[in-house]
């Protein structure tokens, strides 16, 4: 057995200070004069280095835990601030401190929203909904028209709009031919959804026809079946069929419902990320309601995730993860092609990559993300007008 020496005499030294004059919140601790403190807790520092009293706090009212995210809208000419709460979405009347739940049974996790067209769209991770100053509610996708002039047998046409992501029906438009009664839809495997479908008239107006009254449908084909033939347009050229089906495509409504970033550029769409690694979706222009499926872009590598976005002028930043490796930073333009505006996407910073998804923004007029080595910012060249990352 070995015995061990407890030094039991260890000098204790003792600094005494007396004439408190404060606190010091300029000088390094270490050299603080021992008439100040370097530290309270009940002090801050303001802008000129100087302390000034740590502002309180009191509840003004309470909500589901944890807040998800606070969002403020003025919509017509009043003020809106919502709360998401657990899985609550609450309005807070700040006259009266008092909130009413708007809509419960959300997705319990960080929110995110946006503003367009007298409307908030809330992105929950798992919905896409809107606030209109009243209620909330889920998007209600736009029916787009994917083709028209279309042949009832040789099927053709012009290809019009996409497939909208948020809603699983579409709407065809067709020539009719004399005593043809069957009509090739573009798609089979259509879902339980009652097809519906009008015929022009002579007068020039549409008639209603009801499935299993006015026509039949092979859901598996996509063959529309009339029992009487909707004949000739009675307008050269123009459509004189119009049929509407549905079919759910998996996936799909998840690329915008299960968006955890999103911005606003050009004033008129709305980009949304974090469904997928390294993709983003669009909406159609100032249409928040329309998120076409050829509508997305490959944001660098698809092993990294899209953290947020940020407006630098001209352009909007993408912000990814860091994986030591791709490009972090890319900044998306636009462009015009045969007259129309399309969103271009260009690498710019590699190697400083942004870590929360929460910790990005815009502060007296710099672009800020937060990453392992620090809060950056997005800042120019002054030589080669290059955006480059600095540190903060």
């Amino acid at each position: 057995m070995h015995s061990v020496n407890i030094d039991n005499d260890k000098k204790v030294y003792t600094t005494n200070y007396g004439n408190f004059k404060g606190v010091d919140l300029s000088t390094d601790a270490f050299l603080v004069d021992r008439a100040r403190s370097p530290w309270a807790p009940n002090l801050i520092s303001d802008t000129g280095g100087m302390p000034e009293k740590r502002m309180g706090w009191r509840t003004l009212v309470k909500v589901d835990s944890p807040i998800n995210g606070i969002f403020m809208a003025v919509i017509g000419e009043t003020q809106h601030i919502l709360v998401h709460g657990g899985t609550k979405l609450y309005e807070l009347n700040t006259s009266v401190n008092t909130v009413t739940e708007l809509i419960a049974e959300v997705n319990n996790a960080r929110s995110t929203s946006v503003f367009m067209g007298g409307k908030l769209y809330v992105f929950t991770g798992a919905e896409f909904l809107a606030y209109d100053g009243n209620t909330v509610s889920a998007v209600v996708g736009k029916i787009p028209e994917i083709i028209i002039g279309r042949s009832p047998t040789a099927g053709g046409g012009t290809a019009l709009e996409a497939i909208n992501l948020i809603q699983p029906k579409w709407c065809e438009g067709f020539l009719g031919m004399a005593n043809v009664t069957e009509y090739q839809l573009s798609y089979g495997d259509l879902d339980a959804a009652l097809v519906t479908a009008q015929k022009l008239g002579s007068d020039g107006t549409w008639t209603d026809l009801v499935e299993n009254i006015n026509f039949t449908v092979n859901r598996t084909t996509g063959k529309v079946t009339f029992s009487a033939a909707p004949g000739v347009s009675p307008v050269t050229g123009q459509d004189n069929v119009k049929i509407t089906a549905s079919k759910v495509r998996e996936g799909y409504a998840d690329k915008v419902n299960k968006a955890t970033v999103a911005a606003i550029y050009s004033d008129n769409t709305i980009f949304a990320a974090g469904a997928e690694k390294g993709i983003d979706y669009r909406c159609d222009f100032s249409d928040p309601t329309f998120w076409p499926d050829t509508g997305y872009d490959y944001i660098g590598s698809n092993e990294t995730e899209i953290m947020g976005y940020l407006p630098i002028g001209k352009y909007l930043a993408i912000i990814k993860e860091d994986n030591e490796q791709d490009s972090t930073v890319f900044l998306r333009p636009t462009a015009t092609v045969d007259d129309e505006t399309v969103f271009v996407r260009v690498p710019s910073v590699t190697g400083i990559g942004a870590v929360s998804k929460g910790a990005m923004g815009t502060l007296r007029g710099e672009p800020l993300f937060l990453s392992r080595q620090g809060v950056f910012a997005i800042t120019s060249n002054i030589v080669t007008t290059e955006k480059m990352v600095q540190n903060r």
